[in-house]
């Protein structure tokens, strides 16, 4: 997806805020254009104590440290979302061909799409979609070896009614299945290797066009507008990853009572227009960073730098975290190398 169709896309998260009683300030600010400032609804997505579906409070702490260090997915264009193609894709892997072999699930719950970098994503995505089953429902599943076994969704009814959720069985070893959309069957995802792979080659191939139409779900929105807001803090001020994620934390919750100062004080109507304002007047009262779409690709670059320093440091026995990367060096690199590009 181009950055600009990602702004748009993350809009859709406006909302009144549910918040507990802050202390109010002293004076209102004066309200902004949404137009003066750039990066509004990246940082709207970061200020939104997102309720999920199934009842889940979504927040910067939730994104974890390899999440922000994961690989990039390719572009998708930009595409109206396809409710029918959406409904129709719940709970399977997706595969795009035209890409870099990048995998998706379509999650039943959330409605939409979530990027899975590599197996560790994978198994995370285990860990926090999973639903508690006991033997007595588990015995109740038929398993399934590959993906072309015969549909069992009219013999199963707990097969068909969970298909596309991932199952995990509390009362053994806790370990994880998931159950395949179109027939119905539980297979064995238990671990890094496995949960991936199987991802992989279950995975239904869709090309870039119709991949774009579904809508990322409302954690992974969040996951790219962290990633872009803790890369550009880093740049910006000369700070590592880690420190730049604890920065975020505080404008974050600074914003939040900024607005809710000003939802109390306002007398009009909340209307989503206002809204995006308030957020907007609230923004430059803070230190996030402010990203165009150019910086947008500028930090993606830096991402992509980021994983092939990753890779030279693991090939001699280091793991580097969020504190260990060095942004400074990273960051002049993906300058210069853009520079050499305007100059051909």
């Amino acid at each position: 997806m181009k950055f600009s169709a990602y702004l748009c896309a993350v809009t859709m998260l406006v909302s009144v805020i549910a918040m507990p009683s802050y202390v109010l300030a002293e004076t209102v600010p004066t309200l902004i254009s949404v137009g003066e400032t750039e990066s509004l609804n990246v940082i709207e997505t970061l200020v939104e104590s997102i309720t999920l579906d199934e009842g889940e409070e979504l927040n910067i702490d939730d994104i974890t440290d390899e999440e922000l260090l994961e690989a990039e997915p390719s572009e998708l264009p930009e595409a109206v979302e396809d409710l029918a193609l959406t409904t129709r894709l719940q709970g399977m892997m997706l595969l795009d061909v035209e890409g870099n072999g990048e995998v998706y699930y379509i999650d039943p719950v959330t409605e939409g799409k979530e990027y899975l970098a590599d197996g560790e994503a994978a198994q995370l995505l285990l860990k926090r979609k999973a639903l508690g089953i006991n033997e007595e429902n588990f015995s109740k599943l038929v398993m399934g070896e590959n993906k072309d076994e015969p549909s069992v969704c009219e013999e199963s009814a707990l097969g068909k009614r969970l298909r596309g959720r991932i199952v995990l069985r509390v009362e053994e070893n806790g370990e994880a299945y998931w159950i395949l959309p179109t027939n119905c069957r539980a297979y064995y995802a238990g671990t890094f290797e496995a949960s991936y792979e199987l991802m992989k080659r279950f995975s239904l191939g869709i090309v870039k066009n119709d991949l774009a139409k579904i809508p990322d779900n409302k954690r992974q929105k969040m996951k790219t507008a962290l990633r872009l807001s803790v890369y550009a803090h880093a740049d910006n001020n000369d700070m590592t990853l880690e420190n730049a994620k604890d920065d975020l934390k505080k404008e974050v919750n600074t914003i939040k009572v900024c607005m809710e100062d000003f939802r109390v004080s306002y007398d009009g109507e909340m209307t989503s227009e206002t809204n995006k304002t308030r957020v907007g007047t609230c923004v430059q009262k803070s230190n996030m960073p402010r990203i165009s779409e150019d910086r947008g690709d500028e930090i993606k670059e830096m991402i992509k730098e980021t994983r092939e320093e990753r890779k030279e440091s693991a090939s001699i026995g280091q793991r580097q975290g969020l504190r260990d990367i060095n942004m400074r060096q990273i960051a002049e690199k993906v300058r210069k190398m853009i520079a050499n590009r305007a100059g051909q």
